[in-house]
């Protein structure tokens, strides 16, 4: 009877130790996935300022397209009104330029939102 008794033991001995174990292995993997969460949280920060950062840039750009067009707008309606017989004052290079660039970065902004 001593002798079954020693055999349970040791079967519950060896239960215990590979509960241990399974135990062990679960606050390791708990200690990674916290470790995961903490890392995804920061990088949710940073895209977070990205978006903050790029919709200030947006709106900037905005700003600057409706200036840039109301000045457009401004030389059209110069030269529209302009009676004398020379040619119209063509609208500078410069200008042309600036709006088309603002243009294609509004399109890049736009299409990334996206």
């Amino acid at each position: 009877e001593l002798e079954s008794c020693c055999r349970h033991l040791n079967h519950i001995q060896k239960q215990l130790n590979e509960a241990q174990d399974s135990l062990h292995d679960s606050i390791q993997l708990r200690s990674q996935l916290e470790d995961d969460l903490t890392i995804a949280r920061s990088k949710i920060l940073d895209l977070e300022d990205e978006l903050t950062k790029q919709r200030k840039e947006q709106r900037m750009l905005g700003k600057k397209y409706m200036e840039l067009k109301e000045e457009n707008y401004t030389i059209k309606t110069r030269q529209l009104r302009s009676h004398s017989t020379t040619p119209a004052t063509p609208i500078p290079s410069q200008l042309t330029k600036s709006l088309w660039m603002i243009l294609g970065q509004l399109f890049m902004i736009f299409g990334w939102c996206q």
